[in-house]
């Protein structure tokens, strides 16, 4: 019996040990299987070609890419510009070994998830090339950004990405309808939750208050950031979960006692679907409101007998996705570099590579690009152009010179920079982390209900007890990088 025992584990160990081995075998198989699909895509370069790596959903006009290496060669440059695509859905995991190889030059870091920060694990795992050196009044990449844009790409005190990523930052403003009030809000200090003192009884729309903003907006405007459903008080400091933060109960508690009193307009909602988003659109051209909460787009400028007045914002303190860097293994750091600068510092550069040549390809009409062979968003999205851009006919803030406007922007004192900034949250080893996240989303509109003090007290109680493990990590990361940095 004994021995029958000692056979049968025997058989057991053996058999675990086979499978384990099997499976390391499938593993390095798959692997390597992995490798060579990535291979077969990428494209052959010659010592004057620079790489660039990005997605597959991209478009590039070879045409327009033909320009734009002429006009490098027509100025003196010994290098030209190759792209070179990875799968869109399985770019984070690709590019990490592409840059592992050294088979770019010039690449998309990737795009951050709900649930991972790949770009700042490349960061960390020094497969970008640092850019501190360029971090200097000297050096032409450097001006092309701001200063509180650089402070948020930064990972453990250091600059490995260009600071491209489009961001619709600021550009909050409120409106006053001066047909309403007259010269009554020509006090106003810049305190949205002083709104209420404006307002009138009256039932029509024209004496409500108006708003399309999202609950993370507010947030910006209030001085801090919600990021994976964490509330992050730039100037306090202190990281709490939404309906923790005392700005955050102050605004529902005011739109809840402006609701119950008939004085902001039903449509209004932090989760608003597409149709209501239109029809508050309609309402802003037609004027009809007392004040209004929105982003300053053209057809807020276009308003006649207003007042409009920008507010502060608050910049995302970490906002590496979707931004630009040079692989460390490159060979051609220093004209990947120079290829960099030129793109994100000469208007003519990125326009001959996004619309091709003006009067051929594109006319500017109204400040505005128009192209019977259609315009790439995308593109200017993925190289993180946006700022060498024209403004298309789409509906944005930015409706003018898009460089310039941003500029202002960044450098106006209506710019604040979190303490949280350059901090990049990491949930590598932490999962499910969209779970949590998402736990305090369904209540944000809670300033509509009618008993409003019990259910807010209800919801802040429930989302601390589902986001108890994740608000413990959060601080964790917080408080170990800010020893090492």
């Amino acid at each position: 019996m004994k021995l029958r025992q000692k056979l049968l584990v025997s058989i057991l160990v053996f058999t675990s040990i086979f499978m384990c081995g099997c499976s390391k075998d499938v593993q390095k198989q798959q692997k390597t299987a992995e490798k060579a699909d990535i291979k077969e895509r990428l494209v052959s370069a010659s010592s004057s070609d620079i790489v660039w790596t990005i997605s597959d959903d991209v478009d590039v006009n070879e045409t327009y890419l033909k320009y734009f290496n002429e006009k490098l060669k027509e100025d003196g440059y010994n290098f030209r510009l190759k792209f070179q695509y990875l799968k869109e859905d399985e770019y984070d995991r690709e590019i990490r070994q592409v840059l592992k190889d050294g088979s770019t030059d010039i690449a998309l870091a990737g795009q951050n998830t709900d649930e991972r920060n790949y770009v700042t694990e490349l960061c960390r795992d020094n497969l970008l090339m640092c850019l501190d050196g360029q971090m200097n009044d000297k050096s032409e990449l450097y001006g092309a950004f701001e200063d509180p844009l650089w402070k948020s790409v930064e990972v453990d005190g250091r600059v490995y990405t260009v600071p491209n990523g489009i961001f619709a930052d600021g550009k909050y403003c409120i409106v006053f309808n001066k047909d309403v009030l007259g010269k009554k809000a020509a006090n106003f200090n810049g305190d949205i939750l002083s709104v209420n003192q404006y307002l009138s009884k009256n039932k029509t729309d024209k004496d409500k208050l108006l708003f399309d903003l999202s609950l993370e907006d507010f947030a910006g405007i209030l001085g801090g950031n919600i990021d994976y459903g964490m509330y992050f008080d730039g100037k306090k400091e202190t990281i709490s979960t939404v309906f923790e933060n005392s700005k955050i109960y102050q605004l529902e508690k005011l739109f809840y006692d402006l609701n119950k009193a008939g004085q902001i307009n039903e449509l209004c909602a932090f989760h608003q679907n597409s149709g209501d988003r239109d029809k508050i659109k309609e309402l802003i051209k037609k004027k009809e409101f007392t004040i209004l909460l929105t982003k300053r787009t053209e057809t807020v400028d276009s308003l006649d007998g207003v007042s409009v007045y920008d507010l502060d914002f608050t910049v995302n303190f970490e906002r590496n996705g979707g931004t630009t860097g040079i692989c460390e293994k490159s060979k051609k750091k220093e004209n990947a570099l120079q290829l960099l600068t030129l793109l994100y510092t000469r208007d003519d550069y990125t326009r001959l590579l996004l619309y091709g040549k003006e009067g051929k390809d594109y006319t500017v009409e109204n400040g505005r690009v128009v192209s019977d062979k259609g315009v790439s968003h995308s593109l200017a999205d993925v190289l993180g152009l946006f700022r060498g851009s024209l403004p298309t006919e789409e509906e944005t803030v930015y409706y003018k010179n898009i460089r310039q406007q941003k500029e202002k922007l960044y450098r106006s004192k209506k710019c604040q920079t979190s303490k949280f900034a350059g901090f990049q949250l990491d949930f590598k080893n932490f999962k499910d982390v969209s779970t949590y996240a998402d736990a305090g989303k369904e209540y944000y509109d809670i300033w509509k209900e009618s008993t409003f003090s019990e259910e807010y007290e209800m919801a802040k109680k429930t989302v601390a007890g589902k986001q108890k493990k994740l608000l413990k990590e959060v601080k964790r990361q917080y408080e170990t990088w800010k020893k090492n940095i």
